[in-house]
Parts: structure tokens; C-alpha cells; sequence
């Protein structure tokens, strides 16, 4: 099976000073079959360097998106401050003005980034149902609370700010909702896999078929570093498809450029340069690159070395990974925050060390099957050329007559010879051979001859040998006269 190479490039993350210090996170792949790892331990290292105390974060996307980004977070302030102005009314009484504060503020969210910013909706939605309801709009009250447990069926109100009469209605239309669940919505992202958020909740990488929502619109995310922030809302039953097409960030180009340096810096070693001049082109203090190569279905290697801006190596890890296993994004999670927890020593005055870290794209295990079996055939070649010549001795000391016994002994002493050779060369290709036959055949249950079968039908030829497929692995069977 092939092996492929990921490169995570997540820049300061988790740093050990104060917050003060910014940090941000981004995955890059380097072959298409990983993009789908990539992305997802991206998230993961996004997920937990946007909730550590210890950095301001900053989004390496944020930064290749400019303006545009710029105006989602603008959007995102001021539907906060539109709802803390809703609150303030429904507080005073002043139900129209409430109201027409939390229908601004669900506006300008839809406005913003809903894979940050949806519980600031999801509250906005909760305030304007309960506004609606103590209002005597009941009937607006019960779709507007219908909307949001549409959305976010788990969804908890706060009992101190909710009347008992509206959480009695809350937990009909609750029940309503909850059974009837089921329906479907095809996420599809073009030109490359990107990270669905459906109503704020992370669901995975493109394409997703997601088949437990509730009926009606529903809140579609797309976000791939590199491209512009893609949001809608799509209806969700029966064959819903939400089609949805990337265009490039701002910055996309100076975005691809570090992206083509840390590719050629993991192949050369020079990964601290590449790390250090992605961290400046970003605003940040520290780096981390990491490099993912993957052992065969979702198992993959990380390896991971933290760098400070001006190059110097402060950390570096590695772990192997099932990507198949839930364990695995705690585990990713986990190394991150063990490479801030100690800081490798800077030279003197304070310079920087930088250690060669290659992570190099190593030979896939059909390549390595080809050359077991190149190396087993050679041997076995070589093997039987010294059979045949410790056979031919052991025929010329036999025809030797009696009397010639020095002539004999020195025969049957290269007969000996050869034959110990071939035994030698015999057993390392029947190793290689195995191992080659191994490598390049998926192992399956029985199957193929049986071992007698093979030397029963070797009978009659000076020997055979033959693949025999095992329980779990591959062998060599060998049969005939020698």
C-alpha cells in the first residue's frame, strides 16, 4: 500500500506565555489521498488552540481571507451588542424594542461565522421566542422556539431567565421535534474537500451525507485554508443537496506560496526557515509544523517540532495515530500541548538552534514488496547453481575410485561447501520471498494449495517452490529431491 505525506503547519499553538502572544493553526496536505486527515487534525488543532487561555488566537485562514474575514468579525461584534441590547429590553419590559434588536442580531450573525458564532444565534433565537411569547404573539413565539430546536435539539434554557410557562411550551415543541427526525442533506464541496459545520456543529470533511436532521432550513458552513468562507442555508429531506463551490481567499496566492515552502522544506530538512517565515508572514510568535505520513489504512505518523519566529527549534514529537479510532483527536490534541510544555534551550546570547527536521516520503510497501522479491529470486538463482554444483561433486567423488582418497576428500569437502552455501541462500529467499508475497497480497482466510499438495505434485522435479497463502500472512513452500 502506498504511503502518503501530510504536512500540519499549526502556528503558535498553546503558548506557554500570555495571552498576549498570538497563535494560529492550519493543515497542509501533500498528496491528495491525505487531505482528508489534514483537515481533520487541523480542526482539531484549531478546536484547541481557539479555546486555550494562554494565546490570542488567530486564524491562519483569517489571514489569507483579509477583508472579507475582517467584515465576518465585524458582523459577529455587533450582532453580540445587538443582543446584549435585546436582553437590556426584555429586561425593562420594552418588548417592541427587544425585539427588533434580536431580529438585528440574527441579520448580522447570519452575516458572520457561523462555526465560531452560532450560540450567540441559538440565544438570540431563544430571547426572541420567550420576547414573542410574554408579547402575546404565541403563534410566533411557538415557530421562532421551533426554528431553534430545529437547529439544536439538545438545546438548554437557562431556568432564571425562562418562565416555567415558556419552558412548558419549550418541551412540547421539543418532543415534537425529536420525533421527527431523520431527515437528509448532501453536503458536496468543489474544487477540493473542505470542513462542514451544519448549524455550528463540525460533521466532518467533504462529501458529507448527513441523515438526522430536522425538517426545514438548516445553517451550511464550508471552510478550506486557502479559500473563501462559503455559508447558506439549505432545506433538508428527501435527496437535499447542498452544492457548493470554493473560491480562492484574498490572499490566496502568498497563502500557496508558504504552503509550497513547507512542502520542499519537509523534503530538504530546512523546516524551521519555512516555519519561521510563515509565522512572520502571519503576526505570530511561534510555529508548529508537523508532518502526518500514513502507515496503510487511517494509521498515520506524526511528527510535529515547534519553532519560534526567528527559527529557533523550542520542541519537537512524534506519535503514531488510527485516524479510525475517536482516541486519536484527543491524542493529536494532547501532543500539541506537550510541545509547549517544556522549551528547548537557545544558544548563547540567545540564538537561535535550529535542528534539521526531513520527513521524507518513504518507499510504499509495494515498492518494498518488489524489491523482497527481486532479492529472494536472486538468491534463489544463486541457491540452486550451488545445489547443482554440490550435486555434480558429490557425483564425481562417487566415480572417483578407492584408491584416490585425497582426490576424494577434497570433492566431497567443495560438494560440502557448495551445499552449505545453498543451503544459506535457499533460506534467505524463501525469507524474501515470503516477505514479498506478504507485502504485496492482502492476507486472507486459507486459500491455495496445501503444503503436501504442493511437494506431492514437486515430486518428480529436482524441487519446487511455490506461494502459500496463510491465515494472516503469506509463506514459501518448498518441495522435491535435493
Amino acid at each position: 500500500m502506498r504511503k502518503l505525506l501530510t504536512v500540519i503547519c499549526a502556528l503558535g499553538v498553546l503558548l506557554p506565555a500570555a495571552a498576549e502572544e498570538a497563535g494560529s493553526t492550519l493543515a497542509v496536505s501533500l498528496d491528495a489521498k491525505a487531505e482528508d486527515s489534514a483537515a481533520t487534525l487541523d480542526y482539531v488543532l484549531r478546536q484547541t488552540a481557539s479555546q486555550s487561555t494562554r494565546i490570542r488566537y488567530v486564524d491562519i485562514s483569517d489571514i489569507a481571507r483579509g477583508e472579507n474575514s475582517r467584515k465576518r468579525r465585524l458582523a459577529a461584534q455587533q450582532a453580540d451588542q445587538a443582543l446584549q441590547s435585546g436582553k437590556l429590553a426584555y429586561q425593562n419590559l420594552e418588548f417592541e424594542g427587544a425585539l427588533r434588536h434580536f431580529e438585528e442580531a440574527i441579520g448580522l450573525y447570519e452575516q458572520a461565522d457561523l462555526s465560531v458564532h452560532m450560540p450567540g444565534m441559538l440565544a438570540t433565537y431563544a430571547m426572541m421566542g420567550a420576547t414573542q411569547y410574554f408579547s402575546g404573539d404565541v403563534r410566533k413565539s411557538r415557530q421562532t422556539l421551533t426554528r431553534l430546536l430545529s437547529l439544536r435539539t439538545d438545546y438548554t434554557f437557562n431556568r432564571e431567565v425562562f418562565s416555567p410557562d415558556v419552558l412548558e411550551v419549550v418541551e412540547e415543541i421539543r418532543a415534537g421535534v425529536q420525533g421527527d427526525h431523520g431527515y437528509s442533506l448532501e453536503v458536496l464541496v468543489s474544487p477540493q474537500p473542505a470542513r462542514v459545520y451544519v448549524d455550528g456543529v463540525f460533521r466532518g470533511m467533504s462529501p458529507q451525507e448527513l441523515r438526522d436532521l430536522a425538517p426545514g432550513p438548516h445553517y451550511v458552513t464550508v471552510d478550506a485554508p486557502g479559500y473563501a468562507l462559503e455559508q447558506d442555508t439549505y432545506q433538508a429531506g428527501p435527496g437535499a443537496m447542498a452544492k457548493v463551490t470554493l473560491a480562492p481567499a484574498l490572499q490566496a496566492g502568498a497563502y500557496k506560496k508558504h504552503q509550497e515552502s513547507l512542502r520542499k522544506a519537509f523534503g530538504t530538512g530546512e523546516v524551521s526557515g519555512a516555519a519561521a517565515a510563515m509565522a512572520r508572514w502571519c503576526g505570530v510568535d511561534e510555529v508548529v509544523v508537523a508532518g502526518v505520513t500514513s502507515a496503510g489504512g487511517k494509521k498515520v505518523r506524526l511528527v510535529a517540532a515547534r519553532v519560534a519566529k526567528d527559527g529557533h527549534l523550542l520542541a519537537h514529537a512524534e506519535l503514531d495515530l488510527d485516524m479510525g479510532q475517536r482516541a486519536a483527536l484527543g491524542e493529536a490534541s494532547a501532543l500539541v500541548k506537550d510541545l509547549f510544555a517544556h522549551d528547548l534551550p537557545r544558544g548563547p546570547g540567545g540564538a537561535p538552534i535550529v535542528k534539521p527536521l526531513k520527513v521524507g516520503k518513504p518507499m510504499g510497501s509495494k515498492v518494498w514488496s518488489y524489491v523482497s522479491l527481486g532479492v529472494g529470486a536472486s538468491a534463489l538463482a544463486t541457491g540452486t547453481v550451488f545445489a547443482f554444483q554440490a550435486r555434480s561433486a558429490a557425483r564425481d567423488a562417487k566415480a572417483l575410485p578407492q584408491i584416490e582418497r585425497d582426490a576424494i576428500a577434497e570433492t566431497v569437502s567443495k560438494a560440502r561447501t557448495r551445499a552449505a552455501v545453498a543451503d544459506t541462500l535457499m533460506g534467505l529467499s524463501l525469507a524474501a520471498i515470503g516477505t514479498g508475497i506478504y507485502l504485496i497480497i492482502p492476507p486472507i482466510e486459507g486459500g491455495g494449495s496445501r503444503p503436501e499438495e504442493i511437494i506431492e505434485e514437486a515430486e518428480d522435479d529436482p524441487f519446487a517452490v511455490a506461494p502459500w497463502i496463510l491465515p494472516g500472512g503469506a509463506g514459501v513452500v518448498v518441495g522435491g529431491r535435493f
